[in-house]
């Protein structure tokens, strides 16, 4: 799932083989775009193509489609990511549950989160102006960078 700044309310939600970040900058090589693209959340499928005709079958029924022969959606991100995690066949990390080092892990996980998610938090919140915060998609994007390089949505 990417945005980019110069298009406020849209995302883009697509399938590649190579890694997202290096699509991000594929799509932000273009002379039309006078800001890049991020990486606003990813996740990996057994079956790639079957999970992106899913998310983008899901999010079209419900209107958020711009253009049926676009990949992108005018849904808000933390929609687009609940239709992502809702797709069949997604691919997680190796379950380290039996692990003796497993309550350190968690520890370290939770711990790692705690750094970038209140960066991304305020950034959902300058995004739609949530709350005592003015709506600043600008302000939202430098934030989610912000996360991002703190670690948050890889």
């Amino acid at each position: 799932m990417l945005a980019n700044s110069a298009m406020p309310g849209l995302i883009k939600i697509g399938r590649t083989a190579r890694s997202p970040a290096e699509r991000a900058l594929e799509l932000s090589g273009a002379t039309g775009l006078p800001t890049p693209f991020i990486v606003v959340y990813q996740q990996m499928f057994a079956d790639c193509a079957a999970a992106e005709q899913f998310v983008h079958t899901h999010l079209a029924q419900r209107g958020f489609r711009v253009s049926e022969n676009r990949e992108f959606f005018n849904v808000p991100p933390n929609e687009a990511a609940r239709a992502i995690s809702r797709a069949p066949g997604a691919v997680d990390e190796p379950d380290h549950a039996h692990s003796s080092a497993a309550p350190d892990r968690e520890l370290a996980i939770e711990r790692h989160t705690s750094v970038w998610r209140a960066t991304f938090d305020d950034a959902v919140d300058s995004y739609y102006g949530l709350g005592d915060i003015l709506l600043d998609h600008a302000h939202a994007f430098a934030l989610f960078r912000q996360a991002a390089a703190l670690g948050g949505l890889p």
